[in-house]
């Protein structure tokens, strides 16, 4: 960016940033009404783009930073679902919201529930996987030895991953907040749609 000003800044004066009369920076910045040639400032007009890019990141809802923080917080157990709200809170029933089978813990939600285990073999099939751990211990194990790299098959193992993990908790928050539910076709369509390269 400061070599694009400065190429800039030799245009307008010769190369060697000397003109025969001076003329302001900030006079040549003004809009042309003003009496400028409305030119930018290529090292601050950067700035304002990329927090302006950052600012829609994060305005955005469903934001890739979101979804990361969503994946780190089930990765440590840090969610709040109703096995951990109960240590600090009574809560009268802890059951698994999507399933109704067992108590909701991290470790069932993502991983022993009916619906997470039909989308974790829903995933599997999709990137033909031939084994996939049942528990959420073991999945996050598998995760981190698959995830290594940076290759075309490691990244869409890591989106679809993480789509899943998402979903699931999106899904959870849904029943309690919106009383709307997804069926097992309708969560795998949307963790598709998120990653966009599973199918």
């Amino acid at each position: 960016m400061k070599e694009l000003d400065t190429l800039m800044r030799n245009f307008i004066y010769d190369s060697n940033g000397r003109g025969g009369k001076k003329i302001k920076r900030t006079a040549l910045c003004k809009p042309k009404e003003e009496g400028g040639i409305d030119l930018k400032n290529c090292v601050e007009w950067n700035k304002a783009l990329t927090f302006k890019h950052m600012w829609a990141l994060e305005s955005k809802q469903e934001s890739l930073w979101i979804k990361l923080f969503i994946l780190w917080l089930a990765f440590w157990k840090r969610l709040n679902n109703p096995d951990r709200i109960s240590m600090y809170m009574n809560i009268p029933d802890v059951s698994c919201l999507i399933c109704n089978e067992n108590e909701e813990t991290i470790d069932h939600l993502f991983g022993s529930c009916s619906i997470a285990l039909e989308n974790w073999d829903k995933f599997s099939r999709s990137l033909e996987l031939i084994i996939f751990p049942k528990e959420w211990k073991e999945i996050k194990e598998a995760t981190l030895i698959k995830a290594k790299g940076n290759k075309f098959a490691t990244n869409v193992f890591k989106c679809g991953f993480g789509a899943v993990v998402y979903n699931i908790w999106q899904e959870c928050n849904a029943r309690v907040y919106e009383r709307t539910r997804r069926s097992v076709e309708e969560l795998w369509r949307d963790i598709v749609s998120d990653c966009g390269a599973i199918a």
